[in-house]
């Protein structure tokens, strides 16, 4: 009889950063323990977590002999902290679960079902919901529209066209050999750092999308991109999406001509990101700064100029309805993701 072989390692590696939100950590444990999926190993990385958080940590470990725990006395840069989960990971594939967020039970099958059947993904995401603070739904991203696979430039195009990212960072899973050792520590700050990350994966390999929702993100006032106004989360969107060209051209001097074709998106990008948070806003202070956020040239002039009579005469009020939001998003997703 054939002597059957055993596979004792773990398939994915769950890394669990905290620094101290102790009732949200706990809802996050609890979609962690109901994955369908189980050959997964957890790191905890405590990231100089209060007492009370410790405890819970120290709690969860104790009843799940899958889970090890990285604590580090003095509090890391977020991005330090990733690396130190994706040093001392065993599997083949990795994922982040992050301490205010919720996941699906079927969160790590179905990526890692994509992610076995297509060697040549380098990460996968999904759409996701959206609730605040209290737990309360505000709304949904749909925008990816079936599961597929994308060359990681047609990803490129499309976060640069969009001026936002398809696939939020808490919901993705990458395959653990495409993360170096310093693929974390090298961003540089915690401001839409992950764009830079994740576009010099994609010029290697190939990107999943998966139409469900499989994570529920918590958007609370505590979240560094909260603390942002308006104009500087532009500056800081407009720089990343600038030093990526500069950058892809020096190392890349052949793609000359597909650099060129990114930086005419990036005008394109802020200006559909101005009009956006425009579209989001709820007072008329955040109205007038997400129109003061477009540029000085003459389509943004005019952008301005329109956006302030629609405000005038009420017509802003109307276009920020929920409804008519998600259509105007659904449609540029269309138009941006359907035109090559």
């Amino acid at each position: 009889m054939p002597e059957v072989q055993i596979n004792l390692e773990p398939l994915v590696t769950v890394c669990v950063p905290t620094i101290g939100r102790t009732v949200t950590l706990r809802t996050t444990l609890e979609s962690l323990k109901a994955q369908s999926y189980s050959n997964y190993e957890v790191l905890l990385l405590d990231n100089a977590s209060p007492p009370d958080t410790q405890e819970e940590i120290a709690r969860y470990a104790r009843t799940e002999r899958r889970a090890s725990v990285l604590r580090s006395t003095v509090r890391l840069p977020m991005f330090d902290n990733f690396q130190r989960g994706v040093d001392a990971a065993s599997g083949r594939y990795l994922a982040f679960f992050h301490d205010d967020d919720v996941y699906a039970t079927d969160f790590l099958m179905e990526q890692i079902h994509l992610l076995e059947a297509n060697p040549s993904i380098g990460f996968v995401g999904s759409n996701w919901k959206v609730i605040d603070g209290d737990g309360y739904p505000v709304g949904n991203r749909n925008l990816i529209r079936s599961t597929e696979v994308w060359s990681g430039w047609r990803y490129i195009e499309a976060l640069f066209a969009l001026g936002s990212n398809l696939l939020p960072m808490p919901g993705l899973v990458f395959r653990r050999d495409v993360l170096d050792s310093d693929t974390f520590e090298s961003a540089q700050g915690a401001h839409f750092s992950d764009f830079a990350i994740l576009m010099r994966i994609a010029e290697e390999h190939d990107v999943g999308l998966i139409a469900r929702q499989l994570i529920t993100l918590r958007t609370h006032r505590d979240q560094a991109s909260r603390k942002l106004d308006i104009g500087e989360s532009l500056r800081l969107r407009t720089a990343t999406f600038t030093e990526y060209c500069d950058d892809l051209v020096t190392r890349r001097p052949e793609l000359g001509s597909y650099v060129k074709r990114l930086r005419r998106s990036i005008r394109s990008a802020r200006r559909s990101s101005a009009i956006w948070t425009w579209l989001q806003a709820d007072n008329s202070h955040g109205a007038a700064a997400s129109r003061a956020a477009l540029g000085s040239e003459g389509i943004d002039r005019w952008l301005r100029y329109g956006l302030q009579v629609a405000d005038r005469v009420g017509v802003g009020g109307l276009l920020r309805t929920r409804r008519i939001q998600r259509r105007i998003k659904n449609a540029a997703y269309f138009v941006v993701t359907r035109s090559r």
